[in-house]
């Protein structure tokens, strides 16, 4: 952690907070559980031929099929913008 994230006083405060509350519900609100990721997790270690990644969640799932099916610029563009708005609580379509 940057040593300003938990001073009140940084520049980064605000968003920090707002972005620890924003991963929290995420969490939350998770359908997927630990066992979800310790079932991958074993697939992986006992797998004969280990993939580089294991998919873990509906939401994770859904995110790589949107992924795959927009450019990689829309794609980033959509993702990273609903995320920044969340954590900065800035309208839809701001600048």
């Amino acid at each position: 952690m940057a040593a300003k994230a938990l001073d009140p006083s940084g520049p980064y405060y605000r968003w920090f907070a707002r972005a620890e509350k924003l991963a929290d519900r995420m969490a939350a609100s998770a359908p997927n559980r630990p066992a979800d990721v310790a079932r991958a997790v074993h697939q992986a270690l006992t797998a004969r031929r280990p993939r580089l990644r294991y998919v873990v969640g509906r939401r994770a799932r859904l995110l790589l099929a949107l992924r795959s099916c927009l450019p990689g610029e829309s794609f980033e563009r959509l993702y990273a913008g609903a995320v920044i708005r969340k954590t900065t609580g800035a309208p839809a379509g701001g600048a």
